[in-house]
C-alpha cells in the first residue's frame, strides 16, 4: 500500500489547516485511498481530526501523527489493487483498536503489531491515537525474517533494544537534509528493514547479519547526526566528527564510503541542500548571496557558484527569481 515513490518525499499536513466541512473528505481521499488504498469512515458525528508526517523512499515509506474519530478499513473491493506491503505500527500515545485475520486488539502505548495489506481488516481511533506505522516491501522484508505470516497479528517485543533503535532511528529520518542526499536513501532503507526484521523476529542466521549490519548502521546515524549539526560551520572537518563519536578519521571516512559518499561529498551536499532552501525562502529575499553562502558554510563565494551551478543547473541568483 505504500505510494510509488522513485524519489525522496516529505509531507506534513494536518486538518486543522483545513475548514470543519471538507476534512472528513479531505482525510477520506487523500489519506485513506491515495495514500493506503483503504476506506476511512466518520465513527462519530463529531471531527475528523488527522496530523501526519509522511516520509516516502523508494521501497519503504513511514508515517507518525495522530488519528481520531475515524475508522480505516481495507475492504475486499480494495485488495483488487494487488499491494500486499507490511505494516510495522509502533503505538506511542493512546489507544488503537485494530482486527484482521479473526484477531481482534486494542493497542496501548508502547505496543507493537504487524498488519498485512494484503488481508482486509479495520483499525479504529475513537479518540486521540499516536503512532509510527512502517510500510515494508514482503518481498525484502521475507528473506530477513522466516515464518513472517506467524507474527501477524500477534503480540510482538515492546521493550527490545531493536525497537529503541528503530523508533530513534525513524525521528532522526524526519529531518529532511539527510535524505535529501541521493547516496544516503539506499542505505536508509537497508538500515530500516535490518531494524524491523530485529524487531519482529528474524532467523538466527539473519539475526546475526542484521546484528552486525545494525552496528555499523548506529555508528553510521551517529555520524550522520553529527555531520547534520555541524555542516554549516566554515571549520567543520572530519576530524571533529571523528572525535566526537570516538573513532578514527579513516574508521569515519570508511563508515561513509558505505553511503556512497565520501565526508567532503556529503557536506557539499547538505550545505548546497540548505542554501537551496534559503534561497526559495521569501523570508530570506533581504539576504544577498554572500549572507546565503556563509551561512550554509562556504568560506569563498566563487566557490559557493560554481558548486551550486554544478549541482543544479542554475546559478543562486537565477534560482531565486524563478522560486
Amino acid at each position: 500500500m505504500a505510494p510509488s515513490a522513485s524519489d525522496f518525499v516529505s509531507v506534513r499536513f494536518s486538518t486543522d489547516d483545513l475548514p470543519d466541512r471538507d476534512r472528513h473528505a479531505f482525510v477520506r481521499e487523500v489519506l485513506g485511498r491515495q495514500i493506503l488504498g483503504a476506506e476511512i469512515t466518520a465513527l462519530t458525528d463529531g471531527p475528523v481530526c488527522s496530523h501526519f508526517a509522511l516520509t516516502a523512499l523508494p521501497g519503504l515509506f513511514f508515517t507518525s501523527g495522530e488519528n481520531s474519530g475515524f475508522r480505516l478499513e481495507r475492504t475486499r473491493r480494495d485488495l483488487a489493487d494487488g499491494k500486499d506491503d507490511l505494516f510495522l505500527s509502533i503505538q506511542t500515545a493512546g489507544v488503537t483498536i485494530a482486527s484482521q485475520l479473526g484477531r481482534e486488539r486494542t493497542f496501548c502505548p508502547g505496543e507493537v503489531t504487524l498488519l498485512s495489506g494484503a488481508e482486509t481488516g479495520f483499525a479504529a481511533f475513537p479518540s486521540a491515537s499516536r503512532l509510527v506505522s512502517i510500510a515494508l516491501s514482503r518481498a525484502a522484508l521475507a528473506p530477513l525474517v522466516p515464518g513472517l505470516d506467524d507474527a501477524l497479528m500477534r503480540p510482538l517485543p515492546s521493550g527490545s533494544e531493536a525497537l529503541r533503535l528503530l523508533a530513534s532511528y525513524l525521528h532522526e529520518l524526519e529531518n529532511g537534509y539527510a535524505l535529501a542526499v541521493p547516496e544516503l536513501r539506499r542505505v536508509v532503507v537497508g538500515h530500516v528493514y535490518d531494524l524491523a526484521a530485529l524487531v519482529i523476529g528474524p532467523g538466527r542466521d539473519a539475526a546475526e547479519a542484521a546484528s552486525a549490519r545494525g552496528l555499523r548502521a548506529a555508528r553510521v546515524r551517529e555520524i550522520l547526526a553529527v555531520i547534520r549539526a555541524g555542516f554549516p560551520d566554515p571549520a567543520f572537518s572530519l576530524h571533529r566528527v571523528a572525535r566526537k563519536v570516538s573513532l578514527s578519521p579513516r574508521y569515519v571516512q570508511d563508515l561513509l564510503h558505505e553511503t556512497g559518499a565520501s565526508f567532503t561529498e556529503l557536506v557539499l551536499r547538505l550545505r548546497l541542500e540548505k542554501a537551496r532552501t534559503m534561497l526559495a525562502d521569501p523570508r530570506n529575499d533581504r539576504l544577498k548571496i554572500i549572507d546565503v553562502a556563509y551561512a550554509c558554510g562556504f568560506n569563498e563565494v566563487s566557490y559557493f557558484n560554481r558548486s551550486f551551478r554544478r549541482q543544479f543547473g542554475a546559478s543562486p541568483t537565477a534560482l531565486r527569481a524563478n522560486a
